[in-house]
């Protein structure tokens, strides 16, 4: 068989092949080197062998090489150069071949690279695994902080400062709880929570980890508050727990450059588990606080508190229970609960008893029965009594005298009551004669002096409108409208208000402004506002009104801005209030129903100046109503 021949069936090799002198020059390569190394035959042919080998891996090829010129067969695995700069993992063994060393070459670098990353993640679990193990042994904070210390230290070279930082949202403050610079310890620091003052006020408020290779070069996004010796490399991780930021885990150093990218991966890895392991501690803590606390609030609470076992025995009530019902502490332990309850509530404490059995809970007005054998209503909330095991082994119940608010409830009947009343003569009784009045006033303008008949034409119009004013006052304060809640268009309800208007000051000029908007409530009473706004601005000396729509976010703005003489600034803030007046005439009453409307609605109002002259009302009604 020819030489050609020979090549050709290496070519078809599904391996690499090469063939060297013996002095390792390249002679031959096929088509799966060429296609590996990136490059064609010319390239590569005539160059020793050893020039692609990496230099770690020289000797170990040589070896394998001259043992091969011996008979002795070795397969290695080796890194090899390619000519465009990438590292190849191959494994290659050699035989002589005639004159000629014949190599066998496969590409491994996948699975070298797998295995690799395989070793990582099992180191990376294996330290995670010791950190955890380490830091679950103890729910004491400060033991936490030191074990994570140490630990962290073992992992991470360069370590030369350590601080665990917490939030305090109440105070909005940041605590660096545990600080520790070259194995000294120092004391407890305050910052505020911003991102402007101290890099960990940056990590907080941004919620992402941050890494300064030199803080005397870089360009750092917040103040570098120091602590102790200064350091030049610095580390924070955020503490997360269920999507908040407990805390923050520092590492610095004195080196530049100190921490590597596995080092910011194990950081990032432990940090979730310290955020958990300092939860549960801060969490005992608060139980053990809680508890404390527990029993002192039960016994001296306001509330009173009794418990029963299965078979309705009284095994617990607080001093509060026991002075309202009229006993001595201690005196109706072990009494049958049916005994504190007149026979007439014993049914309804039956089923309700029936209730607890089957672990539901629920509130009800009922009545106790006191020593002397007076009765008192009372509010209970109940629920059933567990054990260890989940297994329902009697009732706890919280329990209110209501007897003043039964009371206060019965004048707050009789007082509506009253107001319905009050409103009904004021709506009929009262407004039929003035209705006369007025109809007589324009029957007599034919025949008396127009100055007084206009003025008391005026006086009963003021009168009709204090008592529409109270009237839809009442009607808001006692919820009873005259319409449901609707959708309609905004601009087509502010349209019809000054049309409205115009009709009454016709030399006034009204303009709107804006697009169409929709909105849920009661259109009559939104047509209150905006029509009580426009009459004030003429009312009180406009020229003209400008009426601008628009939506603002989450919110629909209306603004109604007038040319009048404005509202000092003593006033602004009490025009809203009841029986407040901004000029001469009304009821004051009209800004304060504006307001009470607008409450309903879950809306706002402000005014505000408007340059150079007038007033601005700012009304703000949210988009879903």
């Amino acid at each position: 068989m020819c030489e050609r021949d020979i090549f050709e069936i290496y070519d078809s090799i599904g391996a690499g092949v090469a063939l060297l002198k013996m002095d390792y020059t390249i002679v031959f390569i096929n088509r799966e080197v060429e296609i590996n190394s990136g490059a064609n035959k010319e390239k590569i042919v005539g160059k020793n062998f050893l020039d692609f080998v990496h230099i770690d891996d020289r000797s170990t090829v040589v070896d394998m090489l001259e043992s091969a010129k011996k008979g002795l067969e070795k397969r290695i695995i080796v890194r090899l150069r390619s000519l465009d700069g990438r590292t190849v993992w191959v494994h290659l063994s050699s035989v002589v071949r005639k004159s000629h060393l014949m190599l066998t070459l496969l590409d491994m670098t996948a699975s070298v690279l797998d295995q690799k990353s395989l070793k990582e993640k099992n180191e990376e679990l294996q330290l995670a695994y010791d950190f955890v193990n380490a830091i679950s042994s103890s729910l004491d904070p400060e033991e936490i902080y030191e074990l994570s210390y140490q630990k962290i230290s073992e992992m991470i070279k360069n370590v030369d400062a350590f601080i665990i930082s917490k939030v305090d949202k109440k105070n909005k403050k940041i605590v660096a709880e545990f600080v520790i610079g070259e194995n000294k310890k120092y004391p407890k620091q305050y910052v505020t929570i911003n991102d402007k003052d101290t890099i960990t006020g940056w990590i907080v408020t941004h919620r992402k980890e941050l890494y300064v290779r030199d803080t005397t070069n870089d360009l750092l996004p917040a103040n570098l508050k120091l602590i102790g010796t200064p350091m030049i490399s610095w580390v924070g991780i955020p503490l997360f727990r269920n999507g908040d930021v407990l805390g923050v885990l520092s590492v610095q150093s004195k080196k530049t450059n100190a921490f590597t990218d596995k080092d910011l991966h194990i950081l990032k890895l432990v940090s979730g588990y310290l955020a958990i392991a300092i939860y549960n501690a801060n969490l005992y803590e608060s139980l053990k606080e809680s508890e404390l606390k527990y029993r002192g609030i039960v016994r001296s609470s306001i509330v009173g508190i009794l418990s029963t076992n299965i078979n309705n025995r009284i095994t617990f009530i607080n001093s509060t229970l026991s002075n309202m019902l009229g006993y001595c502490s201690g005196e109706l332990l072990g009494k049958n609960v049916l005994e504190i309850v007149p026979e007439m509530e014993h049914k309804k404490l039956k089923a309700a008893i029936a209730r607890r059995r089957k672990g539901i809970s629920d509130t009800y007005e009922s009545y106790l029965q006191r020593k002397d054998g007076t009765v008192i209503p009372v509010l209970i909330y109940a629920s059933p009594l567990r054990d260890e095991q989940n297994n329902i082994i009697g009732t706890m119940g919280s329990i209110i005298d209501i007897s003043t608010m039964k009371e206060l409830r019965r004048k707050l009947i009789e007082a509506k009551h009253f107001q319905e009343t009050l409103l009904h003569i004021v709506s009929h009784d009262l407004k039929t004669p003035l209705s006369v009045i007025q109809g007589y006033v324009d029957i007599s303008r034919e025949e008396f002096e127009p100055e007084y008949l206009d003025r008391i034409e005026g006086a009963v119009s003021n009168a009709l409108n204090l008592i529409h004013d109270a009237r839809l006052l009442s009607k808001i304060d006692m919820n009873k409208m005259d319409e449901a809640k609707e959708e309609f268009n905004l601009r087509e309800i502010l349209i019809v208000v000054a049309d409205s208007v115009r009709s009454r000051f016709p030399q006034g000029k009204i303009e709107l402004h804006g697009d169409d908007l929709t909105f849920t409530g009661y259109k009559t009473l939104i047509k209150e506002v905006f029509l009580n706004l426009m009459v004030n601005a003429f009312k009180y000396g406009a020229g003209k009104v400008d009426v601008f729509i628009g939506r603002e976010k989450d919110k629909i703005v209306v603004k109604i801005a007038d040319d009048g003489p404005g509202i000092s600034d003593d006033k602004k803030s009490k025009i809203f209030e009841s029986f407040v007046k901004y000029g001469t005439g009304g009821s004051g009453l009209g800004l304060f129903i504006v307001k009470r409307i607008l409450d309903i609605h879950n809306g706002r109002i402000r005014v505000e100046d408007n340059h150079p002259n007038g007033s601005v009302f700012i009304v703000e009604l949210p988009v879903s109503n």
